[in-house]
């Protein structure tokens, strides 16, 4: 979700109680405005909250339209109560299905195995497998350019209530992987 549209949006979704409070949107907003300006992001998005036990994670990202690859590369950050956003680590490879088994404690430190692999490397292989499985946009929202590159489409102005509805109207939108 774009952070200019993040209350609008989360409106939507409030009254299933999935939502951030006043001071989370505020903090996280500022916090937002403050990476956009260091890191010279065009826009930040917000990618979700993760609840922990004790403290929650709070996920977001940056496009980089400037890449010189085909696709525009994402950069995820994460922060906790201090809204202190970060660069999230690379992900390792990790057993997923025995690792996602476990609540976050929302102790970043927190060591979960013999190998070192923190709770910090468990949130970053959490986004990596929901991006990886789950990444998509409407149709048209994005366009191929003249340089053989996926730009942003600011023609796009969103699809319709009946659009929305159907499967049809979305793609995935990630670089493409290499078939086993």
């Amino acid at each position: 979700m774009d952070f200019v549209k993040l209350s609008a949006e989360l409106s939507f979704i409030g009254a299933l109680g999935l939502t951030l409070n006043t001071e989370e949107k505020y903090q996280l907003g500022l916090s937002t405005l403050k990476l956009k300006e260091a890191e010279r992001f065009e826009q930040i998005y917000f990618w979700g909250k993760v609840l922990g036990i004790e403290d929650d994670y709070y996920v977001c990202f940056g496009v980089d339209q400037r890449s010189s690859d085909e696709f525009p590369s994402k950069q995820y950050f994460w922060c906790n109560s201090d809204f202190k956003l970060s660069s999230l680590p690379t992900p390792k490879p990790v057993n997923e299905d025995a690792l996602f088994r476990t609540l976050f404690s929302g102790q970043k430190e927190l060591v979960l195995d013999d190998s070192g692999f923190t709770e910090l490397d468990k949130l970053a292989a959490l986004v990596c497998a929901v991006e990886k499985s789950t990444a998509l946009c409407p149709k048209g929202a994005y366009k191929y350019s003249a340089t053989g590159q996926v730009k942003q489409n600011n023609s796009f102005k969103g699809l319709t209530m009946q659009e929305a509805s159907e499967l049809g109207s979305y793609c995935h939108v990630r670089p493409i992987t290499k078939q086993k």
